[in-house]
């Protein structure tokens, strides 16, 4: 519904914004539902049965004729409109929060998130949906100086396509050495020389094959010391009388 451009007499650009934010909120809770479900039948995690409750009152109230037929009457944080936003805010931060204890109690026993250095990193890409998925994942991952890749194996230890987008980098690490006052984040094998392509934050776009209603496990392997240099070949264009290339 959050597609359709709707003409009613009330004011169609809130009663959109009601549409949407009340959609939004429907799928976050459906998704938290089912990643809850995931671990509480795999980790025998505890089951959030009043916090879904609570979320699934704000939406229901959000659901009502009255929320949508009178979006702009009232003023201030009397107006339906700002119900409707506060309600379903509170809904989605509860299933914020839902997904965020289960992914953590299927994450139980796969590495300290505190660990200094990062070293190799773990992640569960959860799939919620009825029916197996080949798709495009990606996780924003924080790197050790000196990473100047990032190698990703699935649980059985087979390598997965991928690609990295590099959004910062580190100073070199001489200059950061200077700058700190312990050395403990540096890898033991980090190299010590002078060298600027260490990775501080890179997005990590990979293949994920993940079964219906179930999660899948990734590691993300560090590479530290100088980057590959790669070979550099010849390309050229030649344009044909046909114009094309």
């Amino acid at each position: 519904i959050e597609d359709i451009l709707v003409t009613l007499p009330w004011g169609d650009p809130t009663l959109l914004k009601v549409a949407q934010q009340v959609r939004s909120a429907e799928h976050r809770l459906v998704s938290a539902e089912k990643i809850a479900a995931i671990a509480f039948v795999k980790k025998k995690a505890e089951w959030p049965g009043q916090k879904l409750r609570d979320a699934w009152v704000d939406v229901l109230l959000c659901q009502a004729h009255d929320a949508w037929i009178t979006a702009t009457t009232r003023k201030g944080r009397q107006a339906w409109a700002f119900k409707v936003a506060s309600d379903t805010l509170n809904a989605q931060e509860a299933a914020d929060e839902i997904i965020a204890v289960a992914a953590f109690a299927l994450s139980a026993g796969t590495g300290d998130n505190r660990q200094v250095p990062l070293g190799v990193q773990s992640a569960h890409v959860i799939n919620s949906l009825a029916f197996e998925r080949d798709d495009l994942a990606q996780l924003d991952m924080a790197t050790d100086p000196g990473t100047t890749n990032i190698e990703i194996r699935d649980s059985a230890g087979n390598p997965v396509p991928s690609q990295l987008v590099v959004k910062r980098k580190y100073l070199p690490l001489n200059s950061l050495k200077s700058l700190s006052s312990t050395h403990s984040i540096y890898p033991d094998r980090a190299s010590e020389r002078n060298f600027t392509a260490g990775i501080n934050d890179a997005v990590v776009l990979f293949r994920a094959r993940v079964p219906s209603m179930g999660y899948t496990s990734y590691q993300f392997i560090p590479t530290y010391g100088e980057a590959k240099s790669i070979p550099r070949g010849e390309v050229f264009a030649q344009a044909e009388p046909d114009e094309t290339v």
